[in-house]
């Protein structure tokens, strides 16, 4: 070939793109554009037997659907794909370079059902690693195929390579795997400093090649950013060490302030595979080449069971949730660990104590946790450790913050004292706002209420104390609702003379319930689960939703049944009508501090029993009770929404709060849900 024909070539070659890139330009899966090919709705180039696409040809179908002018190929584009639907989107920024290429990769693997291994994954991120140091360190751009090429010497990644020796088998089966599977290592990365691209692969690619794993949550970029801003507010810390105890493949590592030096990086996970990423991307990061530095400072260790002789000046991150230990297990790190305790040993109240242990006075402890720490029952011990040792002095509620996963999280910044807990001074942010606590106040490890600023605290405080209080708890009945154990047997949507109505949650509004539609033929011996009979058959009780958050009773005075959705009250206060607590346990007021002190998402007994309620004689309960009693009538919404307020300023007199606490909850629940039904 003469040297005109040459330069021709390569010129034909630059202006050419593969199938990837042509995929990756028009956002549409590699899946699609082969199906768009075999359709004959573009028109590829074939050079030496591989698809690829003219750059011209590109451009120009880019500006026809930009511009609606090829409605075909806009139509049949792929708007799933382009979601990242088999992406953990959320592991890394909106704005990532790379999210799209490797969406495109999980999709070509999925559409040609390539099996993945671990070596398949390893060949991903080792392609991904060497294109990423090309371009930061050795400042090559538009490269691609990069593993091959290191496999067969011909790049040259300087002392780097340290970190990429591979024996002859390993080489072997690499290049075998990148042969077979052309058209995924076709992909031209981007370096990214912060996003963890290599991890984004690896947790991918797992959730593609066992679909059954459960209890794996990765944490959400944003949130990785939220803590460690908030961990790293005060610039003038004096921090030597930092610990990542379950660092994973090193998300939050690379999210560390740029003042951050390798040397005070260490981290650990017991996944060998997590552990070797993790040192990868600091190595790539901070420009480490040395291993045996990496291993020092990133380590494949247990961090509950294992020896630690350094001190820390921080730990965080986002330890394991509901480890599945074994018996044995749990057995011994009872011996070990005071907040284990029998079957309740949850692996994030180990973490937190075990962090207390290594923990320099004065060091920070910042973790992505359940809310669950701050109140449910089985970790009460854990919050006895922290109220003895520790000052918290960030807490944000961040709600649902993983994907498809219910579980409200928090972003707890906790400061080792070794002295009993100050509040004075701890942020908290919620959906309301944020706010500082200004004046220390007593806590509790039966709860940690901390969703109140001072003036809301005051107005607690005030409720909680009344004159003349009394407790549900000891002076009432609880009852569980039928449970069938086959509601599709036992539940008809028709009336018969053997059977009767039969109500759920759904069915349950303030003062009053509606008629479910749904019949049951009560006969206990049949069921599951029931309560006493004498308890659905009492002369009056109240029903109230169980799966809620907010306060919801109605009264019942025809013995009617229900399911355990809708659980039961009865009262058995010899002097205090049932329907005045009903008017009690529907007001504003009792919500507002059933939110403040509990913010929980089920309507529980000893929620329901630490409502403090104010006693008073029968004459001012009548006065309530006859509005109670006009309101079960009224069936026009607007009057029973005024019926409703007049008795809520009835019971804001009996707990003494004045015109401006009481207009502060009434502004509070504006907007909000009430409960409340015309039928």
């Amino acid at each position: 070939m003469n040297t005109v024909l040459k330069k021709q070539k390569n010129k034909d070659n630059r202006h050419n793109v593969s199938l990837m890139d042509f995929c990756s330009q028009l956002s549409i899966s590699v899946a699609t554009g082969k199906n768009w090919i075999k359709l004959g709705k573009v028109k590829p180039v074939i050079k030496n037997k591989i698809i690829c696409f003219n750059q011209e040809y590109v451009n120009k179908l880019k500006n026809e659907i930009l511009n609606d002018e090829n409605k075909i190929l806009k139509s049949r584009r792929n708007k799933k794909y382009v979601k990242g639907n088999l992406l953990y989107k959320s592991y890394v920024d909106e704005n990532s370079l790379n999210a799209l290429e490797v969406s495109n990769v999980l999709e070509i693997i999925k559409q040609d059902k390539i099996d993945i291994d671990i070596s398949l994954i390893r060949c991903l991120i080792y392609e991904y690693a060497i294109q990423s140091i090309l371009i930061k360190y050795k400042r090559q751009s538009n490269i691609k195929n990069v593993l091959y090429k290191y496999l067969n010497g011909e790049i040259d990644i300087g002392e780097y390579k340290n970190l990429f020796i591979f024996n002859k088998r390993e080489k072997k089966e690499y290049l075998k795997i990148i042969k077979e599977n052309r058209d995924i290592f076709e992909v031209k990365y981007q370096y990214e400093n912060n996003n963890d691209i290599m991890g984004l692969l690896y947790i991918s690619l797992k959730s593609l090649s066992d679909r059954k794993v459960f209890g794996i949550y990765y944490t959400p970029q944003k949130i990785v950013k939220k803590l460690n801003e908030k961990l790293f507010v005060d610039k003038n810390i004096a921090i030597k060490k930092i610990l990542d105890p379950s660092c994973g493949t090193g998300n939050f590592l690379l999210n560390l302030p740029d003042s951050v030096k390798f040397e005070q990086i260490y981290a650990s996970d017991i996944d060998e595979e997590s552990v070797n990423i993790a040192r990868l991307n600091l190595a790539i990061k901070y420009n480490i080449t040395d291993l045996n530095e990496l291993k020092k400072h990133i380590r494949i260790r247990d961090y509950i069971n294992d020896e630690i002789d350094d001190d820390f000046d921080i730990v965080l991150g986002n330890p394991p949730w509901g480890y599945a230990y074994s018996k044995e297990e749990k057995r011994e790190l009872c011996k070990k660990y005071y907040s284990a305790e029998g079957n309740n040993v949850e692996s994030f109240d180990l973490f937190i104590e075990r962090s207390l242990k290594i923990l320099k006075t004065d060091g920070y402890l910042s973790f992505i946790l359940p809310e669950a720490l701050l109140n449910v029952k089985s970790h009460k011990k854990i919050r006895e450790i922290i109220l003895k040792n520790f000052d918290i002095k960030y807490l944000e509620y961040i709600g649902n913050a993983f994907d498809n996963v219910q579980c409200p999280s928090i972003i707890i910044k906790l400061q080792k004292t070794n002295k009993k807990i100050n509040l004075a001074g701890t942020e908290i942010v919620i959906d309301s706002g944020t706010f500082i606590i200004k004046k220390n106040r007593p806590i509790s490890s039966e709860y940690f209420s901390l969703t109140m600023n001072d003036l809301e605290y005051d107005i607690i405080n005030k409720i909680a104390l009344i004159k003349n209080r009394v407790f549900l708890k000891n002076n009432s009945n609880f009852a569980l609702g039928i449970v069938t154990g086959n509601n599709e047997k036992y539940i008809v949507d028709r009336k018969s003379k053997n059977n009767e109505l039969v109500l759920r949650g759904k069915d349950i509004f303030k003062y009053k319930f509606v008629d479910s539609k749904e019949y049951i033929q009560f006969e206990p011996e049949n069921f599951q689960q029931v309560a006493p009979v004498k308890f659905y058959r009492a002369d009056e009780k109240l029903f109230y939703r169980f799966i809620s958050n907010k306060l919801v009773f109605a009264y019942d005075n025809k013995k009617t049944l229900s399911l355990n959705s809708c659980n039961i009250l009865i009262p058995t206060f010899k002097d205090i009508d049932i329907r005045y607590i009903l008017a009690i346990l529907n007001s504003r007021i009792a919500q507002y501090y059933f939110d403040k002190n509990y913010n929980s998402i089920k309507i529980l007994r000893s929620h329901i029993e630490g409502i403090p309620i104010p006693k008073v004689d029968e004459k001012k309960q009548k006065k309530i009770i006859a509005k109670v009693e006009d309101l079960i009538k009224l069936n026009d919404a607007e009057k029973i929404l005024e019926k409703y307020n007049e008795i809520d300023l009835l019971v804001a007199k009996e707990y003494n709060l004045n015109n401006n606490e009481y207009q502060y909850i009434y502004k509070y629940y504006v907007g909000q849900e009430m409960f409340l039904t015309n039928k």
